[in-house]
């Protein structure tokens, strides 16, 4: 695979005017089915940057050796504004590919291919194909004591517990509109300072 380090922002239709909630990310790699006839394949996939969805870790165990119970939760929100968003986000990678700077480049659509054609069976495929975006967080979330979400205070000290602290993006009380690892980065340097503070 080879990443072209390429990301669109784009807004879905439900987005407020002025921001987005939508990267539409690229990447290209040779096609070693030579379903393309020896070309390349190339993606364009869209990702909802401020999901209504959420997901949920347990313990399975008092032993933390034990796997986690992990539930993604993705296109979850009763909603559904999450999959509008994706379905808008497909569409719009269509859009693309239609236009004569990038048409003249590509072949043919392979996935979600014609049989996706209406927007009710585009729906449909999303549902069967959501991935998520690597970027996971907001696991153990910052928050006042008083928040039954909340895992840790802003100094990333865990509610409850002395001398535990939390500085990962599982401390992110939400998604941010970017890459997670910068605002990690930061919050993680910002912690440090503080409990270097005060000890």
């Amino acid at each position: 695979m080879v990443g072209t380090g390429t990301i669109v922002r784009a807004a879905s239709r439900a987005c407020p005017n002025g921001t987005w909630d939508l990267h539409l990310v690229s990447w290209a790699a040779p096609d070693t089915a030579a379903v393309t006839g020896g070309k390349w394949r190339v993606a364009l996939s869209p990702f909802v940057m401020k999901p209504a969805s959420t997901g949920r870790v347990r313990l399975r165990a008092p032993d933390p050796r034990d796997p986690l119970d992990i539930e993604l939760g993705f296109l979850s929100d009763p909603e559904e504004a999450d999959l509008a968003a994706v379905v808008d986000g497909v569409e719009l990678v269509r859009r693309f590919a239609e236009t004569e700077t990038l048409g003249r480049f590509l072949v043919a659509e392979l996935r979600p291919g014609a049989e996706a054609a209406t927007r009710d069976r585009l729906g449909t495929y999303v549902r069967d194909n959501v991935r998520g975006y690597f970027h996971g967080i907001g696991t153990c979330k910052m928050g006042a004591r008083g928040d039954p979400g909340a895992v840790v205070d802003t100094t990333g000290a865990v509610h409850g517990l002395a001398r535990l602290h939390v500085c990962d993006a599982s401390i992110l009380p939400t998604i941010p509109r970017a890459n997670a690892n910068l605002t990690t980065i930061a919050v993680a340097d910002r912690i440090a300072e503080l409990l270097d503070r005060h000890p």
